[in-house]
């Protein structure tokens, strides 16, 4: 895999993708941001549902994020490694510290081991991409603890929905 200097660029993490896809002949290795929108997939034409496997990991790796947050008196990890055994593969579900995730989705014949690390080396680097972080959107009871326009809309979603649901 290639780097340069201390940060990292988006052709860089394209190259890496496809090598990493290639090394490990997985079926399917993509980027995701914190909204579950895929930023990358390799290979293109896989026959996977991938926009939906891409919320469901984010949704995932946020609540796990959540469950460490609680049990670890308030730390935040920097980044996480989920592995899912399933009769057909395995899916490496790995979050990033600026957000981004990364989803490895292996054949049975996959080297598991070998995948594990390439993902923790990947999800390094992606890591160092030029993404926005710092975005930490609890919902408690004041709503959401953000100025900007965005979770000010996400707000008046919440709210919305608990006149709904009250």
């Amino acid at each position: 895999m290639h780097t340069t200097g201390s940060g990292y660029s988006f052709e860089e993490m394209e190259r890496d993708l496809d090598e990493m896809q290639r090394s490990l002949d997985a079926r399917s290795v993509f980027v995701a941001d914190d909204a579950g929108q895929i930023i990358s997939l390799r290979p293109n034409d896989v026959d996977l549902d991938v926009p939906v496997l891409g919320a469901l990991a984010v949704a995932n790796l946020a609540a796990t994020r959540q469950i460490v947050y609680l049990v670890d008196d308030g730390e935040q990890p920097q980044s996480q490694l989920l592995i899912i055994e399933t009769p057909s593969g395995s899916v490496l579900l790995c979050g990033a510290d600026n957000m981004l995730s990364l989803v490895v989705i292996l054949r049975p014949e996959s080297p598991l081991g070998l995948a594990r690390l390439m993902a923790q080396e990947m999800t390094a680097r992606i890591s160092k991409l030029p993404f926005p972080a710092e975005r930490d959107y609890r919902i408690d009871e004041g709503g959401i603890d953000e100025g900007d326009e965005w979770s000010e809309g996400i707000q008046d979603i919440v709210d919305q929905l608990g006149d709904i649901f009250s």
